[in-house]
């Protein structure tokens, strides 16, 4: 409603109060006028989104203080605006549950890391793969999947780089396409239980699923079909990807892998000859074998292949 006095100055609006009480009885009523910047409460959230994501990004401060600062800074917006939350209010925000699943999944990543966990499945995966850069993609991609299933499937990608830029190395491989791959995975794997993702977290242990009763197997069970028809689509999709990548190596190694037998063959013909006898034989097979080790030098330079032997 709207109050029109005889003062055009009265003008304004006008709060009516409905009460049962059968006695009368007396209240105050304060209107504190909204400043500016409250007109602006969307763009202000966005700046602070904003900042705290710069901060984040560009390892400014540490991401828990980052976030600590955002925090803070969100409140002194409400309070600008006259909607400052009390604390009650404030520690009610807090997911307890979250935070503490989250902080004992990074206490076994952190102990996952520190016994060479990963490390000894990137192995386990290179000798699964029985030399077929393909499988050993595959796999890698796959237990990055399984992995961040059960735990924060951030925290597995900054460990899983490390091994998998390693790896590329060995296999001559560019490592931006398979870490791509293994991204697109994790995230597949992480969608697929409550506890892979911090949005599955955050659902799951949130108070309005609750009630319903919605159990670990339930949610997993729901989330299955479209987990299965989203691996099933990326496994091809990520083979073309780096289909370049795969056969420029698959080449290589090859073709490293006969300059290492000719090498070798050539090397033993050569000790087996006299000193003495065949010494003009023996001489061109000893340069034979030299043009071969510059040609595996040569070719192993254009990657990061072993050296000869």
């Amino acid at each position: 409603a709207e109050y029109m006095g005889n003062n055009p100055a009265d003008k304004g609006p006008l709060r009516i109060v409905a009460t049962s009480p059968s006695s009368p009885f007396v209240f105050t009523m304060r209107v504190s006028p909204l400043p500016a910047i409250a007109m602006g409460s969307v763009p202000m959230a966005a700046v602070i989104l904003l900042i705290v994501y710069i901060l984040i990004c560009f390892e400014i401060v540490h991401r828990a203080i980052a976030a600590m600062f955002g925090s803070f800074l969100a409140l002194a917006a409400l309070s600008v605006c006259h909607e400052r939350p009390p604390l009650e209010a404030v520690i009610e925000w807090i997911d307890f549950e979250t935070v503490c699943l989250l902080f004992g999944m990074m206490i076994m990543v952190s102990i996952f890391s520190q016994v060479g966990f990963f490390e000894y499945c990137a192995v386990w995966a290179f000798k699964l793969s029985r030399g077929s850069i393909w499988n050993l993609v595959l796999i890698l991609c796959l237990f990055t999947a399984i992995v961040s299933a059960f735990l924060d499937n951030v925290t597995t990608m900054l460990l899983v780089v490390p091994v998998t830029i390693r790896l590329c190395k060995v296999l001559d491989l560019e490592p931006q396409f398979l870490l791509i791959a293994e991204v697109v995975f994790s995230n597949i794997g992480g969608t697929a239980t409550p506890i892979g993702d911090p949005p599955n977290v955050i659902i799951f242990t949130s108070k309005k699923i609750k009630p319903y009763g919605v159990s670990f197997m339930e949610f997993t069970v729901h989330m299955a079909l479209g987990i299965v028809f989203c691996l099933v689509t990326s496994v091809p999709l990520m083979r073309q990807l780096i289909r370049r990548q795969l056969a420029e190596a698959e080449h290589r190694n090859s073709r490293v892998a006969a300059l290492k037998h000719e090498i070798k063959t050539w090397t033993k013909v050569c000790r087996r000859l006299a000193d003495d006898e065949q010494k003009q034989v023996k001489e061109m097979l000893q340069l034979k074998v030299a043009q071969l080790r510059e040609e595996l030098m040569r070719v192993s330079a254009d990657g990061t292949t072993a050296g000869p032997p």
